[in-house]
């Protein structure tokens, strides 16, 4: 399972994601993409007709947030992600 998984539950926001929209780090999904998770974000929003202002990556690693900042709006959680 995705480790966003219970940190979504946490925090009451599980009910809002779909499982199938969720793609964890060695997901079949992202395998096809080389763990490229700027690109897999952008197919998904072009099957999706999303415009970059439609959808936000959030991540704590700084290469994720920069292979998607052209994209999608971006946000690098600091640290420890969202252990912190």
């Amino acid at each position: 399972d995705p480790c966003i998984l219970p940190h979504l539950r946490a925090v009451g926001l599980l009910d809002y994601f779909p499982l199938e929209n969720i793609y964890g780090q060695d997901s079949a999904e992202l395998q096809r993409f080389n763990f490229v998770k700027g690109r897999l974000i952008a197919t998904l929003m072009s099957l999706r007709g999303w415009a970059s202002q439609d959808a936000l990556f959030i991540d704590d690693s700084a290469r994720h947030i920069d292979d998607a900042a052209s994209v999608c709006d971006v946000l690098h959680v600091a640290r420890n992600g969202l252990s912190d």
